[in-house]
């Protein structure tokens, strides 16, 4: 299965590493309804278990496609009690973000180093 591309029996993420680079970074994402931490990986955007999920959707903002990637997400299990239960790959960090916010922002303006520099941010600093 690995060889279609579904990263079946791997870890999403490997925390410990001796490169310091982006993939490497953990990022968090906190506002006054949700709290989460995650970090970059070469299958996109792992949210770490533990995370706390805003209840609320806006049906407004929030795809229709995601809304419903939400709902299932939520109906599988692995969010009890609006905090997830496991580690979850996104597409990208706006994506997670979404997931996790229940509306649509940017990931890459949310998602935020423990220095306070964004993803974009880092992500500029790596091309230069």
């Amino acid at each position: 299965i690995n060889a279609l591309g579904y990263k079946v029996l791997e870890p999403f993420a490997q925390i410990e590493s001796t490169s310091a680079t982006m993939d490497d970074e953990v990022l968090s994402l906190t506002t006054s309804s949700a709290n989460a931490t995650g970090k970059v990986t070469t299958e996109g955007f792992v949210v770490f278990e533990g995370a706390s999920v805003n209840e609320k959707t806006s049906v407004k903002s929030l795809s229709g496609s995601m809304q419903k990637m939400r709902q299932m997400i939520f109906d599988s299990g692995k969010v009890k009690d609006l905090i997830t239960t496991e580690d979850i790959l996104f597409s990208s960090s706006s994506a997670a973000a979404d997931f996790i916010l229940g509306y649509s922002v940017s990931g890459p303006q949310m998602w935020k180093a423990k220095d306070g520099r964004t993803l974009k941010e880092i992500e500029n600093s790596e091309t230069d």
